[in-house]
């Protein structure tokens, strides 16, 4: 097959994967289910990767948002249902990597969606008690995120529970504080 037959038809592979797909991290109903398609899942985000590393142009925005966002709940749903920290933070990585190798990765929607995997990462980081690395992220994440008011106050939460982590109370109180005022200000 060409490649571009074979782009043609790892999109059906990623669609289908997609239309079976269920997990919501908030809705632990939908993690069973998930937990049987996770290695589908990325093994057609790897396979997207690499067709995507030669030649981006064979696939459009949307589906590199699709197949990032795929990867970013791999990794949520690694850490949280199976406390495979490698795994989840590999599936996190591999989100950015697509968003930043992008030739959009400097439009709004591919920041704000860099701005939440590394704000999931974060949290990978915070598990494995990798404060600095917490710190980058979140800091990063905010430095991208320009929209998402609640992501912004989730990601100085986190701050603020890194902080505390470190004995650093001051600036977790003020970090907190921050997220807070926000909160209070979405209603």
């Amino acid at each position: 097959q060409t490649e571009e037959e074979g782009a043609y038809y790892l999109m059906i592979c990623i669609d289908a994967v997609v239309s079976c797909w269920t997990f919501k991290p908030s809705e632990v109903s939908t993690w069973k289910e998930s937990l049987l398609m996770l290695e589908h899942v990325k093994s057609a985000v790897m396979h997207f990767s690499e067709f995507c590393c030669c030649d981006e142009a064979r696939f459009t925005r949307e589906a590199v948002l699709k197949v990032a966002q795929l990867s970013k709940e791999a990794g949520i749903l690694s850490a949280m249902a199976l406390n495979a920290f490698v795994e989840a933070m590999s599936s996190l990585e591999l989100s950015l990597k697509l968003l930043e190798m992008s030739s959009d990765a400097k439009k709004p929607d591919f920041r704000l969606a860099r701005a939440h995997s590394l704000h999931e990462l974060s949290k990978i980081h915070r598990y494995q008690g990798r404060y600095d690395d917490v710190h980058q992220c979140l800091m990063d994440s905010l430095a991208l995120n320009k929209s998402d008011d609640c992501l912004t106050a989730d990601s100085l939460h986190e701050l603020g529970i890194c902080e505390m982590k470190k004995h650093n109370l001051d600036a977790a109180a003020s970090f907190l504080q921050k997220s807070l005022e926000i909160r209070r200000g979405l209603g």
